[in-house]
């Protein structure tokens, strides 16, 4: 874990969310979500670690952990 620091702006940031629905299993639905993140300036490494870290602090995150399938590129 690095404890280098980056400054990110707004307008450095694209997501593009997509929601999905899959079946169950159960004979119902569950809720799927897949984030495709960039960040402009920054390694792709570096990236994946700010990605990994935001979503693991992200109040959205932490309301839907263990509820729906989250994945990110």
């Amino acid at each position: 874990r690095s404890n280098k620091e980056y400054k990110i702006r707004d307008n450095d940031v694209e997501v593009l969310s997509t929601v999905g629905i899959v079946a169950n299993g159960n004979g119902g639905f569950a809720v799927t979500v897949h984030l495709d993140v960039t960040l402009s300036g920054i390694s792709q490494a570096d990236a994946e670690k700010i990605v990994e870290q935001t979503h693991q602090v992200c109040p959205y995150s932490n309301a839907i952990r263990g509820n729906i399938q989250v994945s990110t590129t």
